[in-house]
């Protein structure tokens, strides 16, 4: 699966006006920077109180082959490992004197790597003992390869069964897609290649390399046992150990909370090797950073750029060494020059920087290992999936939760690890799905937090939710049983499309797990505080911090899309309840949305200022589609469309009592309806004046309502059902297409130029109205809904009633 992102889908678009940085004006700001006067370039270069130190005789006369030999004897593997790490590794990486080049590497493969190599294989001929281990596989009948930023994609339109599923260049090749209708995508990085998965294409499941044969019916067993059991017995603890110390080092927020064994002399105390660490984020722009790193370090605009390239690259970088006082120096006049949204520093000791830099090379290490024996990867997860030795839990878990902690380039290793382990065995997949979903609130809390977004465990959810048989089970567990749900805030969220795109596990979770009503729920939290008088409300004069969470809580919207992204062939009454409690929160939402933005024409003077609208209008394009998905499953089922037509009817009516009408503003004891007499016809016709009440292009409860309707002619009689409806629930027939009818009006009026003095505001919204982004949603269900008003009503009626919305009845007389 690959992002959904990387595919041109309209609904992806955003028309943001507010002012914010864009690529384009970072590069305009870095261009301008470069091409002015080195106006620093008098200042001293970055100094630094530390040297690239020649190799140590230690260093050089170290023996790999004999310490991985003293490991395979040892009784305490993980204590002689944390002994030779705590020396060895601030030795093997250490700064460059130039602090732009980053870390250096010393004779690391022979003194950190081959050691760990020796144990796990059990002798000095590794590469003898790699191969016999490569011979135990099966082919493989999944592809699985990881794509990474800028690699092309291969999407096949005739056999793909959602947009997300995708071919790596090589699997395409050898496949019969590529004489089909086939796009060709560049993936942002982070997604796999679907190739041999069967939920992923209608036809044509395997390319020529991945065709599946007789003998790879395995279980979990044969798979293990075709491994030699002391091989076994090394792996599983060599990947223990590995595990909980990469977790140790990199999910930590107090330098002082790691093991006492890997503390070595430098760890605290006076010496000159602490370092000031500059992290990321998504708020200040190139020029801001170089600004700030020429006052605080003395560096050149060239060197501050580079600084900057590299924080943005890798999510954090040392802009200093050396004593304690000058790094908190530099600290302080950073914070200081960005007082309102401070840049984050911390003070490290350099010795923690190079093991939190072992600890992602280990990742790497570890990623290749698992890649070797299908048997290594699923020893692997089984250690993924094992308890923290202090705390009551998984180690998969707390990667989760404190993805607070991590910083780009960290983040983007765990993130790929999950998917080589994880997400290449669909039991593995299934289990972490779970466990992803137990924790979804705090993965998204986190994310909407986090300034550095780029990169993100929920965009794994596409890989869950687009899997249909996870995808059902999780809408029915998770939010009853899970007290965790309650909460929602974090963020490892670029996982959600790996997981929830897997229509088998999309099931799952959705029967299961009641995922469609935590999904809602977790967006919902971010609206209470965006809410007035019940109705969302944005303004433009509300602090960016707040914009930008608020804009980063909307990608939950996507997850919803994965999840809901395929019907199932099969209701069950626990699917039926969970899909309505999901539906009933999406409820909310629309209700939240409904009649917000609202207008009234301007007769005296030309507003002065043009209000907020676009925020509105993003909120319908990332909609769009999971009502389109809400009607197709809704569709299929007689119990589930007539409930949802019933629970959107009571939202309808509720909407209808507190509509705020000119009639009730003057006198509260009068009626919404009036009489209107034409010839012998005596008509009941809603006291509303689109010219003079306030109105609003924002009524997705009725277009809803009209959407389901549609469908009723399917089980029963679409009058008799709708009446009886309104007469349970105190409807006025009309007011099914009352508010869209005065949108038409609205339209009208302002054709005609009676609106001018609204601003371009007004004038957009009209425009976006019916605009090809968002009209399926907008005027082709208002008019939809005046077909059902025109189909329910006698045609006299009907006319009558438009005629009086238009003002035009003296003109009928």
């Amino acid at each position: 699966m690959d992002d959904v992102d990387s595919i041109d889908l309209s609904d992806n678009d955003e028309f943001m006006l507010d002012v914010e940085i864009t690529a384009a004006n970072v590069q305009d700001a870095l261009n301008m920077a470069l091409a002015d006067d080195d106006s620093n370039s008098n200042l001293p270069s970055i100094t630094t109180n530390i040297d690239l130190p020649p190799l140590s005789d230690e260093l050089i006369n170290f023996d790999g082959n004999k310490f991985g030999e003293e490991l395979l004897k040892t009784t305490d593997l993980e204590k002689a490992l944390f002994e030779h790490w705590k020396t060895f590794v601030p030795q093997c990486y250490i700064f460059h004197t130039q602090l732009i080049k980053g870390i250096i590497e010393q004779r690391t493969q022979e003194i950190l790597f081959r050691p760990l190599d020796i144990y796990l294989y059990g002798t000095l001929n590794t590469d003898e003992a790699i191969q016999t281990i490569r011979s135990f596989n099966k082919q493989s009948t999944v592809c699985g390869h990881l794509f990474k930023s800028d690699e092309p994609t291969y999407f096949c339109r005739d056999c793909c069964v959602d947009p997300t599923c995708v071919l790596c260049t090589e699997c395409f090749l050898q496949s019969e897609h590529r004489k089909h209708r086939y796009k060709m995508n560049v993936s942002a990085g982070g997604g796999y290649c679907d190739c041999g998965d069967s939920e992923a294409w209608k036809q044509h499941v395997h390319c020529n390399l991945h065709l599946p044969r007789d003998d790879n019916n395995e279980s979990a067993d044969d798979i293990l046992n075709r491994l030699p059991s002391d091989l076994r017995l090394r792996a599983k603890q060599l990947f223990h150990i590995l595990l909980h110390f990469i977790i140790k080092l990199l999910c930590t927020e107090n330098y002082q909370d790691i093991p006492n064994d890997l503390k070595n002399e430098y760890w605290d105390g006076d010496h000159k090797r602490y370092v000031t660490m500059l992290f990321n984020d998504e708020v200040h722009t190139y020029d801001q950073v170089i600004n700030v790193l020429s006052r605080a370090i003395q560096c050149t605009k060239q060197e501050g750029h580079e600084f900057a390239s590299l924080v943005d690259r890798e999510g954090r970088t040392v802009i200093r060494i050396g004593p304690k006082d000058q790094c908190v120096e530099a600290k302080n006049t950073i914070r200081a020059r960005t007082a309102e949204i401070p840049l984050k520093c911390e003070i490290y000791p350099s010795s923690f920087i190079s093991l939190q830099y072992f600890a992602q090379k280990l990742l790497s290490y570890l990623q290749d290992t698992i890649a070797i024996s299908d048997g290594f990867r699923r020893i692997f997860c089984e250690c993924e999936m094992e308890c923290d030795d202090k705390q009551n839990i998984i180690i998969t878990e707390k990667v989760l939760l404190g993805e607070k902690m991590l910083w780009k380039s960290a983040r983007s290793a765990l993130h790929q690890i999950f998917i080589n382990s994880f997400f290449m065995d669909a039991e593995w997949k299934k289990t972490f799905a779970i466990i992803y979903m137990k924790n979804y609130s705090t993965v998204w809390r986190n994310f909407v937090k986090d300034p550095d977004e780029y990169v993100s465990f929920t965009d794994l959810s596409v890989q869950i939710y687009t899997v249909p048989t996870l995808c059902y089970p999780i809408i029915v567990r998770q939010y009853l049983n899970d007290n965790a749900s309650l909460y929602r805030n974090d963020c490892f969220l670029k996982l959600s499309v790996q997981l929830f795109t897997t229509q088998s596990l999309a099931r799952y979770l959705i029967s299961s797990h009641n995922a469609f009503q935590t999904i809602i729920d977790s967006f919902l939290e971010y609206c209470q505080s965006k809410l007035d008088h019940g109705k969302l409300l944005f303004s433009r004069t509300t602090n960016t911090p707040i914009q930008h969470e608020f804009r980063r809580a909307q990608s939950i919207l996507y997850d919803l899309r994965y999840l809901l992204g395929v019907v199932p062939d099969h209701y069950t009454n626990e699917l039926r309840e969970n899909f309505i409690n999901g539906f009933q929160a999406f409820l909310q939402l629309l209700i939240y949305i409904h009649g917000m933005d609202k207008v009234t024409r301007q007769t005296g003077q030309h507003i002065e200022f043009d209000p907020e609208w676009e925020t509105a209008f993003n909120l319908v394009i990332k909609i769009q589609a999971i009502i389109s998905s809400i009607l197709d499953w809704c569709s299929h089922d007689k119990d589930l469309l007539l409930r949802a037509y019933e629970v959107t009817g009571l939202a309808l009516a509720e909407i209808e009592r507190t509509s705020d009408v000119s009639h009730l503003i003057k006198d509260k004891n009068n009626s919404s309806i009036v009489k209107t007499t034409v010839h012998d016809f005596k008509i009941d016709c809603f006291a509303y004046d689109v010219a003079k009440d306030p109105v609003t292009v924002h009524i997705p409860v009725v277009r809803l309502f009209a959407a389901l309707h549609v469908h009723i002619q399917k089980y029963t009689d679409t009058v008799t059902t709708f009446d009886n409806l309104c007469e349970k629930l105190k409807i006025q027939p009309c007011f099914v297409y009352e508010e869209s009818l005065r949108i038409q009006v609205l339209c009208a009026q302002h054709e005609a130029g009676l609106w001018k003095r609204n601003g371009h505001s007004l004038s957009n919204q009209i425009y976006y109205y019916s605009n090809v982004k968002c009209r399926k949603e907008m005027y082709d269900r208002d008019i939809l809904a005046l077909q059902v008003g025109a189909s329910l009503k006698p045609a006299d009626t009907y006319l009558i009633q438009l005629l009086h919305k238009f003002n035009l009845l003296d003109w009928v007389r």
